[in-house]
């Protein structure tokens, strides 16, 4: 009966949310308020530059003028590898979270409920408090070293749980590790995208309805094993975050193989392609 009603909200509740956001789309889509500009404050920008964002385009960039960026090549190729990788990333947590106390209940370890919902508060408990310790780290790094070192507390984490997963007190230090890790990925890779491709709103939203449809998958895939094969869940969740991180990977080796950094006639730093 829980596994139904966990089901039913997955399949049916977490679509309709998404249905609900492209009918607003169309019938009251935002618009962004318009600031009127004198003509001493519009900044020159030359006419090749401006064909280039391509206005009536889903894709087109919303690159400040003044900032002194050259709009992106390949960006379209870009933008998707960076939607799949914040898919894979998001199906993997949107589906361990909803599962994980039911799973530990039917591993060989046999937790009661009360030592399952321990193991789901530390998992929240350190995905809670991420963010805080991420704000005062991210001071010091920049967003690709927070991903990186992020992706390594996921799969430490998922290690300890596979190994451990025999032993409750790894089981409750795996999910600790696991709950850090992901506490700061979806803002990451969010914020990495936007500052290397210059997100829109348009791109935004198919980011978000990409990540919640790819999402979909865990409970299809998790909903015939979750009784008899619970290990399934650590496997999936495991699969998605390696696919996350090979796409990141390729989309930071692109990214960093087609720019480099020169120096604009106002001797500001603009983004020069290469490739």
């Amino acid at each position: 009966m829980v596994e139904t009603l966990v089901l039913t909200k997955n399949l049916f509740f977490r679509p309709l949310a998404g249905l609900i956001l492209i009918v607003l789309f169309f019938t009251h889509r935002y618009r962004p308020p318009v600031v009127a500009q004198t003509e001493n404050q519009r900044p020159s920008l030359p006419r090749k530059s401006i064909d280039c964002t391509r206005r009536g385009s889903v894709f087109a960039p919303s690159i400040d003028p003044s900032s002194g960026k050259v709009p992106v090549r390949h960006r379209k190729a870009k933008l998707a590898l960076g939607c799949l990788c914040l898919a894979m990333y998001f199906t993997a947590e949107t589906g361990y979270f909803p599962y994980v106390s039911t799973c530990w209940q039917y591993m060989e370890v046999r937790l009661t409920a009360s030592e399952a919902a321990m193991v789901m508060s530390v998992l929240s408990a350190t995905y809670a408090a991420g963010p805080l310790i991420t704000a005062v780290v991210s001071m010091r790094l920049q967003v690709e070293h927070i991903l990186a070192y992020h992706y390594g507390f996921l799969f430490l984490g998922v290690g300890v749980l596979y190994f451990g997963r025999l032993n409750r007190p790894m089981i409750y230090a795996g999910s600790a590790l696991l709950g850090y890790g992901m506490s700061a990925m979806i803002a990451g890779l969010t914020a990495f995208s936007n500052r290397h491709l210059t997100l829109s709103n348009r791109v935004a939203s198919l980011f978000s309805f990409t990540s919640g449809t790819v999402s979909m998958a865990i409970p299809v895939l998790i909903g015939q094993f979750l009784e008899t094969a619970p290990i399934m869940l650590l496997y999936l969740a495991a699969g998605f975050i390696a696919l996350s991180l090979v796409l990141f990977v390729l989309m930071r080796l692109w990214l960093a193989c087609s720019t480099s950094t020169g120096s604009s006639s106002n001797n500001s730093q603009v983004t020069v392609e290469k490739c």
